[in-house]
């Protein structure tokens, strides 16, 4: 058998639960039901049986990620526009990348592949 988990339901005052593994909250929770499989005292084994039901809707975050994402490209276009009017695009998207590496290398890959997939549709790398 693998390591213990923890299993906490937790009742609400409106007649609703929550189910929580190992102090996660497992979501969708529909109903459950415990089973404990002897009468012995002491350690037990229990099966835990749920019903999840998930929404129709896609979730929140997802939709925050998606406008997260829309923010960081209109960023990332508008700082190129002004790294095509200086005339010297590929260095300096370099540099600019060299100085977010620092802060953020993984937005700092996304903005440098962002802004070379520009300038070769724009025809701006010569």
């Amino acid at each position: 058998m693998g390591t213990p988990m923890a299993l906490e339901i937790q009742y609400k005052d409106d007649g609703g639960y929550r189910v929580l593994l190992d102090g996660k909250e497992l979501k969708y929770v529909a109903e459950y039901e415990v089973k404990k499989s002897s009468t012995m005292k002491g350690m037990a084994e229990l099966m835990l049986k749920m019903r999840v039901k998930y929404p129709n809707e896609p979730d929140k975050t997802e939709d925050r990620s998606d406008d997260l994402i829309k923010v960081m490209d209109e960023a990332v276009e508008k700082k190129y526009q002004k790294i095509r009017e200086t005339g010297k695009v590929y260095t300096g998207i370099q540099e600019f990348c060299q100085q977010l590496r620092w802060t953020n290398p993984q937005i700092a890959e996304y903005a440098r592949k962002k802004m070379m997939d520009l300038a070769i549709y724009n025809g701006d790398l010569k």
